[in-house]
């Protein structure tokens, strides 16, 4: 079985960095990441494997594409990144990226993307709201 690297926290800060991604969708990203980590750890409770290396990266790097002007008109953030990704050999981080997005298609199909999904839906900016709120 060929297991797919993942980025460490570490360096998807430092990839963050070097793509001068906006300030502001980082602090969004370390928000959805503490929100992640706090339902991973309920999940643990309950004895549901979450592989949590992987939702962290992802949750980094959900919105690495967001406010990226080169985007194509019709490219939406979640490919790009998807796209980016997979180029800088993070392909089960792209996986998870490429479908964090309501309009993105089809179910989800793992718990990790569940997690990515739902964490990133609890925070607007960088404050945790409900689920009301964030969809108002």
């Amino acid at each position: 079985m060929l297991v797919e690297r993942v980025p460490s926290l570490g360096e998807c800060r430092g990839l963050l960095k070097r793509l001068k991604v906006d300030g502001n969708v980082v602090r969004h990203s370390e928000v959805v990441l503490r929100v992640a980590e706090r339902i991973c750890r309920g999940l643990r409770r309950k004895e549901v494997a979450v592989d949590w290396p992987l939702v962290a990266a992802a949750c980094l790097l959900h919105d690495v594409c967001k406010l990226d002007s080169s985007l194509e008109p019709r490219e939406g953030h979640e490919v790009a990144g998807g796209k980016l990704l997979r180029e800088l050999g993070f392909p089960a981080v792209a996986r998870l990226v490429e479908r964090h997005v309501l309009d993105s298609g089809g179910g989800l199909e793992s718990v990790e993307e569940e997690v990515l999904f739902y964490a990133d839906k609890r925070v607007e900016w960088d404050k945790v709201v409900s689920l009301r709120e964030r969809l108002a």
